[in-house]
Parts: structure tokens; C-alpha cells; sequence
């Protein structure tokens, strides 16, 4: 995805970026056939929209966090499950916002941490306010401010 892509996206929020941890239920046995055959269950279609609505960090063999939009995510699990993954997504969006170290997990995506860093503002700003920065610097304090948490603020200053 193009950083004017991104820029577009936070300036319309029509289509917001969702973080989920992707955890295959699988044997590891079946993830590597599965994996091995996706070409042939898949089409190339298929395979370039996955390619271009996903970005990925693989954690481990059963393991991956994601970013997608919102509108792929049903395409997503439909094309996962025609290729026989059984699977969990779990919504990290609030986790992300709470983490002390934002920096770990955009190391995940290797290659790709310009693209990551944009995305997490973009999904910041499209599920954050300021009183939600308020509210935490409440509860935990300022030192427990991450970089989304501060973008916020320093957005809403400008």
C-alpha cells in the first residue's frame, strides 16, 4: 500500500486498518501442506489481493500478526478457509494502544516499518481521541504514554 494510499485512508477513515493476531488451529502437519498447496486451491487473484490488503509479521509457524482493512477481512477468512486453515483472530487494536513498547512490534514486520508506523496512526486516530489519551494519563500516568498516545495528542494540538 502507497504512503498516498495511507494518507487518503486517514483523511477519510471510510475503510479503517484493523491489527489482529492470526492464530491457525492446524496441526503444524496441516499448516505445511496447506501452505505447500496454496497455489493450487488459490487463484493468482487470489493469492495478489491477499498480497495487497495484507500486510504480515510472522511470529511463528501457527502465529502471524496482521493489518488488513476492514472491508477485506471477510474475503480474508473466506479465502483462509477455502484453503483449509482453521483459525482465531483476535482484535489487538486496544493492546496496541496500551503497549509500552510500540517499537517491538513494528520490528515484527521486517521491511516494512514506515508503512507499519503510518498504519497505527491511521488506526489511532480512527479509533482514539484525546480523552482517551486524558483517561490513560488518569489511570497510569504520563509515563505510561506510547508513541500513538502522544501522535494524538500532538495531532489534536496542531
Amino acid at each position: 500500500m502507497k504512503a498516498s494510499m495511507i494518507k487518503t485512508q486517514i483523511e477519510n477513515s471510510k475503510d479503517p486498518f484493523m491489527i489482529f493476531q492470526l492464530e491457525l488451529l492446524n496441526s503444524l502437519e496441516e499448516i505445511e501442506q496447506i501452505t505447500d498447496n496454496v497455489e493450487n486451491i488459490l487463484t493468482l487473484g487470489e493469492i495478489m489481493s491477499i498480497e495487497n490488503n495484507v500486510i504480515s509479521a510472522d511470529v511463528s509457524k501457527t502465529k502471524d500478526y496482521i493489518i488488513i482493512n476492514q472491508s477485506f477481512i471477510e474475503q480474508f477468512e473466506q479465502l483462509m478457509i477455502k484453503c483449509g486453515f482453521e483459525m482465531q483472530m483476535t482484535d489487538l487494536t486496544t493492546q496496541i494502544w496500551d503497549s509500552n513498547d510500540i517499537e517491538e512490534f513494528v520490528k515484527l514486520f521486517e521491511g516494512k516499518n514506515e508503512k507499519v508506523d503510518e498504519i497505527l496512526k491511521v488506526v489511532a486516530e480512527s479509533q482514539f481521541t484525546v480523552n482517551d489519551v486524558l483517561d490513560k494519563i488518569s489511570e497510569k500516568g504520563i509515563d505510561s504514554l506510547n508513541e500513538l498516545n502522544k501522535y494524538i495528542l500532538e495531532k489534536e494540538s496542531r
